[in-house]
């Protein structure tokens, strides 16, 4: 882990982050979700952040704040986007979810998608393709 003075912080809001050009990649990005951002700005929000922005992210959601999506297809939603549910819990009046996306584990790579079933170097310089 690098020394606390190595860390830096960078603060953005979603619009400038959705209409700014991609600048770096960070090692991880913190988002608090407002229920005042239209569902498609969110989940366009949490799309550019995973596949642009950050290797890991953490985003804390509103439950049920977005009328227009019942909380199942909310979950679902987010599930879709490779976010994993790390907690629940309240604030306040409000009910959070914590989901968390890390590319360094989202998919284990499958035992066939090696050299080993690729290259075949056993078959150099024997055949002609």
């Amino acid at each position: 882990m690098p020394p606390l003075d190595a860390l830096s912080w960078s603060e953005s809001s979603p619009q400038n982050l959705l209409q700014s050009p991609w600048q770096k990649r960070h090692d991880l990005a913190v988002t608090w979700l407002s229920a005042e951002l239209p569902w498609q700005d969110v989940l366009h929000l949490l799309s550019a952040l995973r596949d642009l922005h950050a290797r890991q992210l953490l985003a804390f959601v509103p439950a049920g704040a977005w009328p227009e999506q019942n909380a199942l297809a909310q979950t679902d939603s987010l599930r879709a986007l490779g976010l994993q549910q790390q907690a629940r819990f309240q604030q306040g009046d409000d009910l959070i979810e914590a989901w968390s996306f890390d590319i360094r584990t989202y998919k284990t790579v499958p035992d066939w998608l090696n050299p080993r079933f690729w290259a075949n170097p056993e078959n150099w310089n024997k055949y002609r393709w």
